[in-house]
């Protein structure tokens, strides 16, 4: 059963007490800087339209998870109230993320607290993970679920007779900020070797601002349906990664569904070196190469990619073969054994 909680204006009543009880909570919370509920309650006004929800739910349920921050403390106090276990899935390093010193504090202060009461964890890379446990006293169990997609998404589509190379980049955004702004002059420079793909909804403001002036070394296509995309994707010789140290100490950590759907499809991989993505390329060197960031840097990797093109084409077939045991067909299966045990397990505290 999926019961859907409007986050927006509408309904206006849930929408107006959730606005005013976060802030209230802040201030309260300035005074008592360790009170859990009230911290929880200060850093996502989601945290209260959940625990309502919950209150009035009358199955009886055998294990709770929290997919996200504001639903952590709601999934620990529904957890212990039932008497049933709980998980947290940290598909981000929530701390990390661009937010007030109140609020990375609020968040750090529900890591710590929560965390070591959690029944299990899964996380979306190595290393959100390892950053989350960090100085915990209780750890609880914990697997890493990638970031994968069903196999039926990609088909292998060999590359062949195309003179120029093809670059793929997509998000949910075309904007600012995503390290486009390290390729794309490079790309322009050298367009009669290189051709580039932008998929995602356009700003149209970056793109008269910015990307305009490079518009004869690109194509943009709007955002796509996940299907579509990870089809479109199988169409291009090599995938860019850009995550960039500078954004936020999240984007250090986590890896993007943009380097595994990349990584299905069978593409080469240009990836900026975060650590996570540094990580990734150190497990499957055969998938692509890392690069500093800066200008400098990818553009001799350009060059030597233009140089070896026929080879790194020549070796996707093996590339998308080796990516099959990665699909979310075999990540379906652990997730499925994580539930079990965990909902097994007794009550928690």
């Amino acid at each position: 059963n999926i019961n859907y909680i409007s986050a927006h204006r509408n309904p206006f009543l849930p929408w107006l007490l959730s606005t005013v009880i976060q802030q209230l909570a802040a201030k309260l919370q300035m005074v008592w800087k360790k009170n859990l509920t009230l911290c929880a309650l200060a850093s996502n006004k989601r945290t209260w339209l959940l625990l309502q929800t919950l209150r009035h739910l009358k199955e009886r349920y055998d294990l709770v998870v929290a997919h996200n921050l504001g639903a952590l403390y709601p999934a620990y106090h529904f957890a212990k109230s039932n008497g049933i276990p709980f998980i947290f899935d940290i598909e981000d390093y929530h701390p990390g993320e661009n937010c007030t010193a109140a609020e990375k504090e609020r968040r750090l202060f529900l890591f710590k607290t929560l965390i070591p009461k959690c029944n299990y964890l899964y996380a979306a890379s190595p290393l959100i993970v390892e950053k989350s446990i960090e100085g915990l006293d209780v750890v609880p169990s914990y697997q890493i679920i990638d970031n994968v997609f069903s196999s039926d998404d990609f088909i292998f589509e060999e590359i062949s007779g195309e003179p120029k190379v093809k670059l793929v980049w997509f998000s949910q955004n075309i904007n600012h900020g995503r390290g486009l702004e390290l390729v794309v002059p490079l790309v322009n420079e050298m367009k009669d070797r290189f051709h580039l793909t932008l998929i995602g909804k356009l700003n149209q403001k970056y793109f008269e601002n910015y990307l305009k002036a490079y518009s004869e070394c690109l194509e943009i296509i709007p955002a796509l349906p996940q299907h579509d995309l990870n089809r479109e994707l199988c169409r291009h010789d090599v995938g860019l990664a850009l995550e960039l140290n500078t954004a936020d100490e999240n984007r250090m950590l986590c890896l993007t569904n943009k380097i595994w759907a990349y990584f299905q499809a069978g593409l080469f991989i240009l990836a900026t070196d975060t650590p996570a993505q540094v990580q990734f390329i150190s497990v499957f060197p055969e998938h692509g190469w890392q690069s500093g960031q800066s200008q400098s840097d990818i553009a001799a990797l350009l060059d030597k990619m233009y140089r070896e093109i026929q080879t790194i084409r020549h070796l996707k077939k093996m590339r998308f073969e080796r990516a099959e045991g990665h699909a979310w067909e075999t990540q379906e299966s652990t997730l499925l054994s994580i539930w079990q045990e965990a909902a097994s397990e007794n009550v928690t505290s």
